[in-house]
């Protein structure tokens, strides 16, 4: 089909244009630096990370035949990006008439949100296309069961489970379809023999090394995270990010809602007019709401109670939902009223794709690592504040002779002053690398105001840069 493949050129455009616009951030780095590790070291590796391996054994192989520069290692995600075009289409054409798929499918073409994880050397675009593959797979087999169809299901599941810790509230929505389809129990069992397959193939996260990290993160003793609880808001921003612009927000978000709305209330559609495809209005929608429903709920709620999970980007599984259903309300009316929401939609989009290339929204260590290169000294110390920085300066850094120190505390705090009061008595010039703390200028400089007085200073995003030294130098330029 022509259409079909217009949309699929204009989502790998999207998603292949400028890969190595920005240097790799701080999580991209991770991912590199573990992809790197010889294959014995590799699965160890995943305690660093607190993700299973699938990605960063992908990864590993693409690297060897791309090699390991920002356009390289990106170009994995975008490739999958553009599958999970491809999927997203096939599974939309057994949920919608042809045309309403077609519309759905370029709304995820033109969606910043999607574009935005297929250009990041993390996980995000892998998880989103097992996703889509798990629920195509099992409408396959809720059509017709068959043995190939269940291994079809079994895999793409395994694969999902396999990526990412968010993959199980799929699976657990997918489960709660199945009981609700089967009418019988002998039915429903016969149904849930490919989750059997899964959860036996599954049982080896019991003993990796990436569930003793997610353990250690999701205690309260132990754990890293900071992230904010969320509140019944954070839920709306996240369908707000997935939209991706304004106006496409202004007019998919209500339209989507207003198809679950109908289709749920009235179940309108189930009849003559629905002949030909696998679920009813009515089902489709229940269907739906399932699948959006459990992935952002269920780690809201367990964040309500315990260490703080839900994360947007790892609710990404839900995204497609969004334009399966705009996309079935927007068919329904066909018409021109369709063609003006939809070309409101796709240009709101694509005008936040063009502001998205034109700006810098990763942190610049590559540009951070450039500037403290071109003027490092023999002897210069390198402060990262906070200490986990010093991953992303070293992945670009190529100057000899730094001696380089991570710190835990915020330097502008009395604690951080106080490690930093162990640095040797003869240092003369510091750098300070401040990452991911509130902007505190005044306050680092005060901080050291005793020993060092600021010779530089320059901001990128995500990252301040400091020089400070006992004896004057020019600025940073």
């Amino acid at each position: 089909m022509a259409a079909l493949a217009a949309v699929l050129v204009l989502g790998a455009a999207l998603r292949f244009y400028h890969l190595d616009r920005e240097g790799l951030w701080t999580d991209e780095v991770l991912s590199v630096d573990l992809a790197r590790r010889p294959w014995p070291a590799l699965l160890p590796a995943t305690q660093e990370d607190g993700h299973p391996p699938l990605y960063l054994t992908a990864l590993r192989l693409w690297m060897g035949a791309f090699g390991d520069g920002e356009a390289g290692v990106r170009s994995l995600s975008a490739v999958i990006g553009v599958a999970t075009l491809a999927a997203f289409f096939a599974l939309a054409a057994r949920l919608l008439p042809m045309r309403g798929a077609l519309l759905a499918t370029l709304l995820l073409a033109c969606s910043p949100y999607h574009v935005y994880y297929s250009q990041e050397a993390r996980n995000y675009a892998l998880l989103l296309l097992l996703t889509v593959l798990s629920y195509l797979a099992l409408l396959a087999w809720d059509e017709r069961p068959r043995p190939g169809r269940a291994l079809a299901y079994v895999a793409a599941t395994t694969l999902l489970l396999y990526t990412h810790v968010f993959g199980f509230f799929v699976w657990g929505a997918q489960l709660l379809w199945i009981a609700t389809r089967a009418r019988k129990r002998e039915d429903r069992v016969f149904r849930l023999l490919p989750s059997v397959a899964v959860a036996v193939l599954v049982l080896p996260w019991l003993v990796a090394p990436w569930t003793a990290m997610l353990l250690r993160q999701t205690s309260a003793r132990t754990t890293g995270l900071h992230l904010a609880r969320p509140t019944l808001w954070s839920l709306f921003t996240s369908a707000y990010q997935f939209a991706g612009a304004p106006l496409t927000a202004a007019v998919l978000l209500p339209a989507a809602a207003l198809e679950l709305y109908h289709a749920l209330a009235r179940d309108e559609g189930d009849g003559a007019a629905e002949r030909g495809r696998q679920l009813g209005r009515r089902q489709t929608a229940v269907f739906l709401l399932l699948w959006a429903a459990l992935p952002q709920l269920v780690p809201f709620l367990i964040s309500q109670f315990a260490v703080p999970i839900y994360i947007t980007r790892a609710t990404i599984v839900t995204l497609p939902v969004l334009y399966l259903l705009a996309a079935a309300i927007l068919d329904r009316q066909g018409g021109r009223w369709c063609f003006a929401v939809v070309s409101i939609a796709v240009l709101s989009s694509l005008g936040a794709q063009a502001l998205y290339f034109k700006g810098r929204t990763k942190e610049q260590w590559r540009e951070a690592a450039a500037a403290v290169d071109a003027r490092a000294q023999s002897g210069d110390v390198v402060v990262f504040d906070a200490g986990y920085g010093r991953r992303g300066f070293d992945h670009y850094s190529h100057a000899p002779a730094l001696r380089k120190v991570a710190i835990a505390n915020d330097l502008a705090s009395p604690a951080g002053a106080g490690e930093l009061a162990a640095l040797p008595a003869d240092t003369r010039r510091l750098w300070v690398v401040r990452f991911q703390r509130p902007p505190g200028r005044a306050r680092v400089v005060e901080a050291l105001a005793g020993r060092y007085r600021l010779a530089g200073f320059a901001a990128y995003p995500g990252i301040e840069l400091f020089l400070f030294e006992k004896s004057g130098t020019s600025p940073i330029s």
